[in-house]
């Protein structure tokens, strides 16, 4: 049985047991961030970095006392985790986000296996350290395919996200209209703001993590909505809003969400007509500054369109773990 150690997977947990399951017959999938307690929780460690940074902010004048911190312990989580495997070899090391992760991690983790993979799911203009970091690895998989023309010297290979197999199986109530979920960047504010003034009358139901005191229907997250609960959501929902960064045009992970769940899409990411699964009757491509209400509407009013299982199936993890492991064995999906 071979051995597939991941780092920092996409969605975590449910990564790491959906993988098991796919891949039970061929691979041993381990997680390699250790899961150390840094006393988030513990009421003296708390105060006691609260009192912390006030000195340091208030008599030194110094304002990076909490992400320091953060470094630290970033930083002594790695040691931990690669003093776990010190003496294991995998047969792959697979890595979503490599950017992220401490360059001595990178250089440790590839001398044990000779296959050490990058998946890089954000736009390369966002991940400046990857340059720095590239030689570590024997394989870089992007999902933005104007990064690979634009940065040929980093190698990289296109793969676009993907869909977890069904984690909530049962027919839901649709009584959301619009769903949006994500990180509240000063656009996509804008962008939802005038988006609900126009269909005031939906059930709209936006998400954002943000600074920001945000305007009613946009609700301001604390911490980021469990997957699986955004896949409740998902289910629960006529229509997906999906917004683009302006240096992204590779897919985000909501188009395979609304794929698998058969869910209508409204988005400004014009590459998406290049994709096999395209269909007007499911994806909408619009102008969020310029919104029209009527086109919108009349494509509320089309018929969903079935796509044939045949594509849908392409873009499921178990398809993707099969590209990126390079095994031709096709699993069900």
């Amino acid at each position: 049985m071979k051995k597939l150690l991941v780092v920092r997977p996409a969605f975590g947990d449910i990564f790491l047991e959906e993988s098991r399951s796919i891949l039970k017959e061929k691979y041993i999938v381990e997680n390699f961030l250790t899961d150390i307690n840094f006393d988030k929780n513990n009421i003296i460690s708390k105060y006691y970095h609260k009192i912390l940074n006030i000195i340091f902010r208030n008599l030194l004048n110094k304002r990076d006392y909490y992400q320091k911190l953060s470094e630290k312990n970033k930083k002594h989580l790695y040691k931990c985790s690669l003093k776990r495997i010190k003496n294991k070899k995998y047969d792959v090391i697979l890595v979503f986000r490599g950017d992220r992760v401490p360059e001595f991690a990178l250089k440790e983790l590839s001398k044990h296996t000779q296959k050490f993979i990058n998946y890089q799911f954000d736009g390369i203009s966002m991940c400046p350290d990857i340059f720095l970091k590239r030689k570590y690895f024997t394989d870089f998989f992007s999902f933005e395919k104007e990064d690979i023309k634009l940065y040929p010297e980093l190698k990289m290979k296109f793969i676009t996200n993907f869909y977890f197999n069904p984690i909530i199986s049962q027919k839901k109530k649709e009584n959301i209209d619009f769903y949006y979920v994500g990180t509240g960047t000063n656009e996509r504010i804008e962008y939802l703001k005038n988006f609900a003034f126009y269909f005031a009358e939906y059930k709209n139901f936006f998400l954002l993590t943000s600074s920001k005191n945000l305007p009613y229907p946009l609700t301001n997250l604390c911490s980021p909505v469990p997957y699986k609960e955004n896949l409740n959501n998902v289910q629960n929902c006529k229509c997906i809003i999906d917004i683009k960064l302006e240096n992204h045009n590779g897919l985000s992970f909501r188009f395979f969400e609304a794929l698998f769940y058969e869910k209508k899409i409204i988005t400004n990411n014009q590459s998406i007509k290049e994709y096999d699964f395209y269909h007007p009757h499911n994806i909408l491509v619009t102008d969020y500054k310029n919104i029209d209400q009527n086109q919108i509407l009349n494509f509320l009013n089309l018929s969903y369109s079935t796509i044939d299982k045949s594509i849908v199936s392409k873009y499921s993890l178990s398809s993707w773990l099969s590209t990126i492991l390079n095994i031709n064995n096709t699993y069900d999906s």
